[in-house]
């Protein structure tokens, strides 16, 4: 399985020459297959790996993690939008407030965008997914199973098998441990010290749930935006860091961890240091830990 890293970066989109080598756009990372195209999240890198699909007409899976901004902001330019009768299947979590289509429709509504959902050409079809469902077989030798993250207004996590090849996607999420975030946004920095025990005995079902999806795992793609530092300054944005990330990954038995989501004000030389200290971190661990960069490609086993 080979996985392609159109955007890495969270919240915002950040280009300019402090970020060139690590890439400005916001999340989007595919998995190459022959016989469909796997998308994760459509930030700003979907717009450019929406062009190079357009030389075939394989299917087009696109798994989103949740509906913020920096996930979503990419679709309306995606390319194969526009191609007559190409099919397009996106799946995120059910809202029972509003339907797939009412939410993504609305983001390209007069006077925002000048193209409406129901306007592109594709066969194009949202797909709910249940918080405890799963799993599901988007293509052929091809299984995906999903669970839900510790984020403001939820998100999900994925695990995706292919003929025998396996990687996660894990963003965004908040470590579970002090904070349980929910249907709406925390307001300030909760204090982090002795949380409800009900807060805790549902964080540890979702980080059990978490680890039992990855066991097995080759590759995992984790939200790691935060230092150890910015996450006690803000737990509740919903973001993890390494050390974070590495002992998830340690308890499910993972191969490798790729960092992801790096914060927008992180320059490359911030971001190398901050790779740097990882990558020992993980040592600790016996983890293999890279960095995402986008326009990079990768073999997962």
């Amino acid at each position: 399985m080979k996985l392609k890293f159109w955007g890495v970066r969270g919240s915002i989109p950040a280009p300019g020459p402090e970020t060139v080598r690590y890439g400005g756009n916001t999340s989007c990372v595919e998995v190459v297959t022959s016989s469909a195209r796997i998308f994760f999240d459509a930030g700003t890198g979907i717009r450019e790996a929406g062009l190079k699909a357009t030389v075939d007409s394989l299917p087009i899976h696109l798994f989103i993690t949740h509906t913020h901004w920096d996930h979503i902001m990419g679709l309306p330019f995606f390319a194969p939008l526009r191609q007559k009768d190409r099919m397009i299947r996106i799946y995120a979590l059910h809202r029972a407030d509003a339907s797939l289509n009412d939410i993504f429709r609305s983001a390209t509504e007069h006077p925002f965008f000048p193209i409406n959902f129901n306007e592109f050409e594709s066969n194009l079809q949202f797909i709910p997914l249940e918080e405890d469902g799963g799993p599901i077989y988007p293509a052929e030798n091809m299984q995906l199973r999903y669970t839900r993250l510790n984020h403001p207004w939820r998100a999900l996590g994925y695990r995706l098998d292919v003929d025998g090849a396996s990687m996660a996607y894990i963003t965004d999420t908040a470590p579970f441990k002090h904070v349980l975030l929910d249907k709406e946004f925390v307001k300030a920095p909760p204090p982090l010290d002795d949380p409800p025990p009900e807060i805790l005995d549902i964080l540890a079902n979702l980080e059990n749930r978490l680890v039992n999806m990855l066991k097995g795992v080759h590759t995992v793609i984790f939200d790691t935006m935060f230092t150890d530092e910015a996450y006690k300054a803000n737990p509740h944005w919903g973001h993890s860091s390494p050390a974070h990330a590495l002992e998830i990954c340690h308890k499910a038995g993972v191969s490798r961890l790729v960092l992801f989501h790096y914060a927008p004000e992180m320059t490359d030389a911030q971001t190398d240091s901050f790779v740097e200290d990882s990558i020992k971190l993980g040592k600790e661990y016996g983890i293999e830990v890279i960095p995402s960069m986008e326009g990079e490609e990768i073999w997962v086993n």
